[in-house]
């Protein structure tokens, strides 16, 4: 908080809870992937 300040807190919270989202997006669609192959066959 001393380094960013109070305002930018929010702002930063904001971005890292929507990176964490879409990593984890990322690491779910090869096995989502991966399951509509086996389904196919």
């Amino acid at each position: 908080m001393i380094i960013f300040g109070a305002g930018k807190l929010p702002g930063m919270g904001r971005a890292l809870g929507q990176s964490i989202r879409e990593f984890k997006g990322a690491i779910k669609e090869p096995e989502n992937k991966r399951a509509e192959d086996r389904q196919s066959e």
